[in-house]
């Protein structure tokens, strides 16, 4: 009587080939262990395809990576398999030479991999089975190529990611150190930017027995900034050994003559605030082209010096005005950068011009460096718990007594 079960010598062949496809799926497997060594990858795969379909020549189309006991042979069935490749559609197989070459197209075929081709020159036609093998052998070899694009494309990443840092830290480099000694003035700087280099920027000149100072904050952020910066600390620097002493009107003008032009190619703008102090009079003139805040702290007050002019990169031949004040001993001047008063909180609320002039009174008496110190302290105290946004930067001149 027929049952229908199977017996049992096609049970001990179909469990011989579920084996041998086990087996062939872990060799298989082993390929993508070598997958970030390309070259390595390739020959494990044709090695392991020849192995598995009994094959006399495996070639992947692209590279010309060829495995066969017959070179000569190789040569005429990569050929005719390449020909063959151009004409089929992606995902598709190509039977040639009475079955016994086989071209597996991937889905997505490139330069790297537009085909395999596994043949038997002198065998019998490939059968089902096998014809999967290859089909397996070319999805090994599409995701070995995918893990060695991805991480060569994380390595490269990483390396323009190396270089940016270090590019960016070079331009955090040129601020000053510190700023002048400058009898009679008490100054302090400092800038905290918001990623490894930032577009806040200050520079110093003592000339004369008076302070030049500058201070601005370039639109934008991270290394394409800071190189903006670079180039505007460079110009102030000029601009202060060129003019005559505290002529802040032409210096102002220098500098905003000789970037706007690059500015407006690069589409960028800055806001800078220029000024010098005499410490022997106590005369302090500021030219602000669009910059904030700028304050005056005097007899436990302070006093916004508003713009008179907007940022530099936007008008062309600006005339910029001076603002010119006399500073008693003890009087400071505070100018910072808005990265200072947009501050937010946890809650979304920033800190506001108000709230930092309050800080800036409460410290009119004590060192600059002290008052700068508590100012930032208490900026970093307003945003505990919130990523810093923008760059916070702060320089702080103060009158002491002239002898």
């Amino acid at each position: 009587m027929t049952t229908g079960t199977p017996d049992a010598p096609e049970i001990m062949d179909a469990l011989v080939t579920a084996l041998d496809r086990l087996h062939a799926l872990r060799l298989l497997a082993s390929v993508l262990d070598r997958a970030l060594d390309p070259t390595q990858a390739r020959a494990r795969l044709l090695a392991i395809a020849a192995d598995l379909t009994d094959a006399d020549v495996v070639a992947v189309l692209g590279p010309d990576d060829v495995r066969a006991a017959d070179p000569d042979a190789a040569t005429g069935v990569v050929a005719r398999a390449a020909a063959a490749a151009a004409t089929t559609a992606p995902g598709r197989v190509a039977v040639l030479d009475g079955g016994s070459t086989v071209v597996q197209v991937p889905a997505e075929p490139d330069d790297d991999l537009r085909g395999v081709v596994v043949s038997r020159t002198a065998g019998p036609p490939f059968g089902t089975g096998e014809l999967d093998l290859v089909d397996v052998v070319v999805a090994t070899a599409v995701m070995a190529r995918t893990i060695w694009r991805l991480h060569a494309t994380a390595v490269e990443r990483a390396a323009v990611a190396r270089e940016h840092e270090a590019a960016s830290t070079v331009a955090q480099a040129v601020l000053a150190p510190a700023p002048p000694v400058v009898p009679g003035l008490d100054v302090a700087a400092r800038s905290v930017p918001a990623h490894v280099a930032g577009g806040d920027l200050y520079a110093f000149a003592e000339r004369d027995g008076g302070l030049w100072f500058a201070v601005g904050d370039v639109a934008g952020k991270g290394l394409p900034a800071a190189v903006v910066m670079s180039r505007v600390i460079a110009e102030c620097l000029a601009a202060f050994t060129s003019v005559e002493p505290g002529d802040v009107v032409a210096a102002t003008q220098r500098v905003d003559r000789d970037v706007h032009d690059w500015l407006v190619d690069i589409r960028r703008f800055v806001t800078l605030a220029v000024g010098h102090v005499d410490p022997a009079s106590g005369v302090a003139r500021v030219c602000n082209a669009g910059h904030s805040p700028v304050l005056l702290g005097a007899g436990g007050r302070v006093t916004p010096l508003r713009a008179t002019s907007p940022p530099l990169g936007v008008l062309p031949g600006l005339a910029h005005a001076v603002r010119e004040v006399r500073m008693a001993p003890g009087d400071t001047l505070w100018v910072g950068s808005d990265g200072l008063v947009e501050q937010e909180d946890a809650t979304g609320g920033m800190l506001g011009y108000d709230r930092f002039a309050a800080l800036c009174a409460r410290w009119s008496r004590g060192t600059a460096a002290d008052g700068l110190a508590a100012v930032l302290d208490a900026v970093a105290a307003h945003g505990r718990g919130v990523a810093q946004s923008d760059d916070r930067t702060l320089v702080v001149v103060r009158r002491e007594a002239w002898a």
